[in-house]
């Protein structure tokens, strides 16, 4: 249970931090909202493709 509330703990800061750069991006930089949520939504899909395929190497011989 350790781990699933320092995983979650560490989603919720990663969330926040995504979201004050976004911010940053699109106010500072002039950034269209869109190029940036099309950017964010490739990066999560290729960190969850690794995390399934790191997480399920490591936990899935469990016996």
């Amino acid at each position: 249970m350790r781990m699933t509330g320092r995983m979650l703990l560490y989603v919720v800061a990663a969330v926040a931090v995504a979201a004050l750069l976004a911010h940053v991006a699109h106010v500072d930089l002039g950034l269209s909202r869109h190029a940036l949520r099309t950017d964010a939504l490739l990066s999560a899909a290729g960190l969850s493709g690794f995390l399934v395929l790191f997480y399920a190497d490591r936990f899935g011989n469990r016996r």
